[in-house]
């Protein structure tokens, strides 16, 4: 018999129905590793460096060009590189839809245009050297090949989850279709081919003064710069063209990014030769040294940095006379800058606001600055000739964007560290007169309260025998004291009571003149004892005193 409940009715036998499939990702993106995989592996042509060779790059070497082996792992630059894949690569077809890709922009020779060889030969017929022209040309290649990767893998990763989201993984879609309509792709990733043009950008620079010689190194520490738009053209207009603005006509053209003309109207003819007043030679020598300051931001940066010093009462004159120091100084970051300002006229320094501007521009003050306000990493050389596994290391983590933080909770450990000694050395020793300390030995910020200045000060009273309160007049008339280690003063004093000084005279002598527990005793001692002995004097001991 059967029974009433929902167990017994009439159906119940059957399965239920299926949920709707929904395609999910898979748990391993193989395409993208097989794309990473072949272009790890894909060989590097060698190409002559003749005038045959720039031919066959600028008609049909865009795909020689980019089986190159690509390093993903260099730095980012402004701009990127147009790209239109389709969403679903198959297996065997993967790099000739790319190739294809690079082929179809709306000029086939943009890419061909950063070939080594093709940037070499434009450098030597500015008169540089084929070395450095074939060093500049082979980093602005790489350059140009990884910041094209990244955007292709970047574009790819994007749509196709875009897909997976939309429920159309079953069948092909053009990327292209995607930047058509509101909720397209990024305005950003839509890139004018033409926009690209080595060939302007040397022209712009050699219009403002640099040489040969100043391109390939500008070209060598930063390879972004080749890819910058070099003027500003006027957006199209419908009148004239008969057609509608693209949006890449809009964002380029118009407006969208700052220009390289720009750049070096801002920091080299306003800021270099303007504000600081450089001769050319000059200022193209600070642009050697440090070619971010071609860079959107290092240009804004250094302003800023000027300006800062200046409200501290640093004149123009006074920067360019350490030419040396001046393109690591411009480098330096603005608000880290700023902090240290701040901090050190804070109640736990109080040094007058007047005397920082030549503390910052002291050439003594490099370490401090180093450990505060570190030179940015786009500033420094993306061609170092250290290739230490630091080295390395150092540069993945900055790819990767872990170095940022790593690098603020260093530097908040350091003004730490700081507050702590600059408490010791007020509060607990009595040095009243800070800032004129730390215009004398800047780094002693740096020194660790409890193992360094501590035993100093300890070894001053008990072992020396000068008094607790003449302690903070001898580390005011030589505080680079505090900075030497015990075991070496130690040595000092035991070859001054070997020439027969008494340790009642110790106190007085090393008072008046602490400079002394600084000296080897093996160069700068011994030779004067000698040369003492040499013109009769005996009793050494007594003649010191």
């Amino acid at each position: 018999m059967g029974g009433i409940g929902p167990e017994g009715a009439k159906g119940s036998n059957k399965l239920p129905k299926p949920a709707p499939y929904v395609p999910k990702a898979p748990l391993v993106d193989s395409t993208l590793l097989r794309f990473l995989s072949t272009q790890k592996n894909a060989g590097t042509p060698t190409l002559p460096l003749d005038s045959s060779t720039q031919e066959k790059s600028m008609t049909g070497g865009v795909a020689d060009l980019y089986e190159q082996p690509v390093n993903i792992r260099d730095q980012t630059g402004n701009g990127d590189v147009p790209v239109s894949s389709t969403q679903q690569i198959s297996n065997n077809n993967t790099i000739e839809i790319i190739t294809k890709n690079i082929q179809s922009t709306s000029a086939p020779s943009w890419l061909a245009q950063f070939n080594a060889n093709i940037i070499a030969q434009q450098l030597i017929s500015q008169g540089v050297d084929e070395a450095s022209a074939s060093e500049a040309g082979q980093v602005v290649q790489n350059h140009a090949l990884a910041r094209t990767t990244r955007r292709r893998i970047r574009k790819f990763l994007r749509d196709r989850d875009r897909q997976w989201v939309d429920g159309v993984a079953g069948r092909q879609v053009d990327i292209d279709s995607f930047q058509g309509g509101t909720d397209g792709a990024d305005a950003s990733t839509i890139i004018d081919a033409n926009r690209y043009n080595v060939k302007d950008v040397i022209d712009v620079l050699t219009e403002f003064g640099l040489t040969g010689r100043d391109i390939a190194a500008v070209f060598t520490h930063t390879p972004s710069i080749a890819m910058m738009r070099a003027r500003r053209k006027k957006a199209t207009n419908l009148e004239e063209t008969g057609s509608i603005p693209t949006v890449s006509n809009k964002l380029f053209s118009s407006g969208g990014g700052v220009t390289l003309e720009e750049t070096l109207q801002r920091a080299f003819a306003g800021l270099l030769c303007g504000t600081l007043k450089l001769r050319k030679y000059d200022a193209r020598k600070v642009l050697r040294n440090c070619p971010g300051l071609l860079t959107k931001r290092g240009s804004g940066s250094a302003g800023q940095v000027v300006t800062l010093l200046s409200s501290l009462g640093v004149s123009p004159l006074s920067l360019k006379r350490d030419k040396a120091a001046l393109p690591t100084l411009l480098s330096r970051s603005p608000a880290s800058l700023f902090r240290l300002v701040a901090f050190l006229s804070s109640d736990k320094l109080r040094m007058p606001v007047g005397k920082i501007g030549a503390f910052i521009r002291n050439r003594e003050c490099a370490e401090l600055l180093d450990a505060v306000a570190p030179v940015p990493t786009y500033c420094l050389s993306l061609n170092e000739k250290n290739d230490t596994d630091d080295a390395k290391s150092a540069s993945m983590v900055d790819f990767w964007g872990e170095s940022a933080e790593v690098r603020r909770n260093k530097i908040n450990q350091t003004y730490r560290k700081m507050e702590k000694t600059a408490q010791m050395l007020r509060r607990d020793i009595g040095v009243k007169d800070f800032g004129k300390v730390l215009l004398a030995y800047p780094s002693v910020l740096l020194l660790d309260a409890s193992t360094q200045i501590k035993p100093v000060t300890n070894f001053l009273c008990d072992d020396i025998g000068i008094w607790e309160e003449d302690v903070p007049r001898v580390l005011q008339t030589y505080p680079e004291l505090l900075g030497k280690s015990v075991e070496q003063m130690e040595t000092v004093i035991d070859f001054f009571l070997s020439m027969e000084v008494t340790e009642e005279d110790l106190e007085i002598i090393f008072r008046s003149f602490p400079s002394l527990l600084s000296l080897d005793v093996e160069t700068k001692m011994i030779p004067v004892v000698k040369f003492l002995q040499e013109i009769g004097i005996g009793n050494i001991g007594r003649f010191i005193t």
